[in-house]
């Protein structure tokens, strides 16, 4: 059955654990940082069903301090076997990500808000 689910909604199993991990590592998040109000997926055009593609997480933060858009990357691990990618903003600054006047680097978009 989920072999058919997948080639239905056109998804590769690849992307759907991918996709399980990141709402996973969103999950972790939520709960060690209170902090933390939205989490959401970034996705690059193109790009994203690639192996080596990080998943970029996009967290807005209500205790980061403003200092614009700057990733930190992290290397595929035991835990998390993808790239990752995290850019930590504050509630103005993702205010101003949404109405065009801050950018993300190469052509990021915000796909889609994690849920707790």
């Amino acid at each position: 059955m989920a072999q058919r689910l997948l080639k239905r909604n056109g998804n590769s199993s690849h992307q759907l654990k991918r996709t399980r991990v990141a709402e996973h590592l969103a999950h972790q998040h939520f709960d060690i940082d209170q902090e933390v109000e939205r989490i959401f997926l970034l996705k690059k055009a193109g790009d994203d069903h690639s192996n080596h593609e990080p998943i970029k997480l996009l967290e807005v933060n209500r205790a980061t301090v403003e200092c614009g858009i700057m990733p930190v990357y992290f290397g595929p691990s035991h835990e998390v076997p993808y790239p990752l990618v995290i850019v930590e903003v504050s509630r103005r600054e993702f205010d101003r990500l949404r109405n065009g006047r801050l950018t993300l680097p190469d052509g990021w978009k915000i796909a889609r808000e994690l849920t707790r």
